[in-house]
């Protein structure tokens, strides 16, 4: 259908960064809705939004419709799942560094900021306890402690 010949465009042309960015574009749009989600996943369109984040990290587009698809995936659905696959395709790390590359363009910030935080919201398929944090609960603890030293 439209999202498996959408990235096929992106993956016959990953130097085009016009196409990259119309369709992160339409990747971020269709991820809005849960039943795309889905085929977004299974037919690659997490790792091709990543790639082209990666591949044109000087694009502020790529880079804030690619972390806007990464937020709506990472918000429905089957969260811990999701996450898991945004995490092992170096998703977050992706977004974090295409908001290094772009600091003053709100757009890439706010969609990062968006991104990361649905990243990091406690699942829903777990008693909150049991997931404090969410994913990057552990993570920040590692780096920071858990908020009693003074630094």
């Amino acid at each position: 259908g439209d999202i498996t010949s959408l990235l096929q465009t992106m993956n016959q042309n990953p130097s085009n960064a016009q196409i990259q960015e119309i369709a992160c574009a339409r990747l971020r749009i269709l991820a809005r809705d849960l039943e795309h989600i889905g085929t977004i996943i299974e037919t690659g369109g997490l790792a091709a939004i990543i790639s082209a984040m990666t591949k044109h990290a000087s694009n502020a587009e790529i880079q804030s419709n690619g972390s806007g698809a990464i937020a709506n995936i990472a918000l429905k659905g089957n969260q811990r799942a999701k996450r898991s696959i945004v995490f092992d395709l170096l998703g977050a790390e992706c977004v974090i560094k295409g908001m290094a590359q772009h600091p003053q363009h709100s757009a890439v910030q706010m969609t990062g900021c968006s991104a990361l935080g649905n990243l990091a919201l406690p699942s829903k398929e777990e008693p909150e306890e049991q997931n404090a944090g969410g994913m990057f609960g552990g993570i920040y603890s590692s780096l920071f402690g858990n908020g009693t030293e003074n630094n």
